[in-house]
């Protein structure tokens, strides 16, 4: 796994929560 990948996937993460609220 590269860190692009680690920091995409926390950005996606980040953006599954805003749309939660």
């Amino acid at each position: 796994m590269t860190r692009k990948q680690i920091i995409w996937d926390g950005k996606e993460e980040m953006n599954k929560q805003e749309t939660n609220e």
